[in-house]
């Protein structure tokens, strides 16, 4: 039940990204939910399901965006690997520590989204690159805790 739950909450986080948060950018940069929907996900459920969840969010997102489709339904499963492999060792239990996780895995997402779209021909100057990345994983950061309350609430995670 929370399962079904948790993937309602990942589908309206989805809306709320593509139709509220361009309203909310700050500094010309909007919170990424989805990928806050994928951290959760990946610390606190099962991993097969997690892992449906991460995808999920990919195809929700390239669906939603105008960047090559396909690249998000890569990354997000990628980034459910790489939380897999770090949550071994470290164990990210609070909020403070969720969201560190989110602004490190936001920074390298970015890193690899400008590669990708480089190779599809997307050309991004480096600084204005930096700057978009840094602060959108700065505010997706910032965002963890209301999210991650708001899934805890709901679903029960």
């Amino acid at each position: 039940m929370r399962e079904k739950k948790f993937l309602a909450i990942v589908l309206c986080l989805a809306l709320v990204q593509a139709a509220v948060a361009p309203s909310l950018k700050f500094f010309g940069v909007a919170p990424d939910l989805l990928l806050i929907c994928v951290v959760i996900a990946s610390l606190k459920m099962e991993r097969s399901f997690a892992f449906l969840a991460a995808v999920s969010c990919g195809l929700l997102k390239d669906a939603f965006g105008i960047a090559g489709f396909g690249v998000y339904t890569f990354l997000y499963p990628s980034a459910f690997l790489v939380l897999l492999q770090i949550s071994r060792t470290l164990v990210i239990d609070t909020a403070i520590l969720t969201s560190a996780a989110v602004f490190c895995l936001s920074l390298a997402l970015a890193g690899a989204e400008r590669i990708v779209l480089g190779y599809l021909g997307f050309r991004i100057p480096v600084f204005v690159f930096l700057k978009i990345a840094v602060l959108q994983a700065a505010y997706t950061a910032v965002v963890v805790p209301l999210i991650g309350r708001l899934i805890n609430r709901v679903a029960r995670v």
